[in-house]
């Protein structure tokens, strides 16, 4: 396989991403707790900012941030949980899903 080209990643939607997870950091988040969390946890959530920004909510209301970035985050992660050979037991659980997102 070739060398993966980074530079096709859209930086200002990269960028974007970033904000969302330095944001919920500084809300007094581990900023790996949301590796605790399960994939359909995660799932609940984008699909939460989703629908806001289907609705019409562009930006999230408590952190002045895109939704549809918030939903990338939650994506991400969900990506992250499935690559992650030991994160493969909590990847479908609802166990973790107790907490608001």
């Amino acid at each position: 396989m070739d060398k993966p080209r980074f530079t096709l990643v859209p930086m200002d939607a990269l960028w974007a991403v970033a904000q969302v997870m330095s944001f919920g950091s500084t809300k007094g988040y581990d900023d790996d707790g949301w590796r605790k969390k399960s994939i359909l946890y995660h799932a609940d959530a984008a699909l939460r900012h989703l629908g806001a920004h289907l609705r019409g909510e562009v930006l999230d209301p408590e952190s002045g941030l895109p939704a549809l970035a918030h939903a990338a985050a939650r994506v991400l992660m969900m990506l992250a949980l499935s690559l992650d050979p030991q994160g493969t037991d909590r990847q479908l659980s609802r166990d973790s899903t107790k907490e608001s997102a």
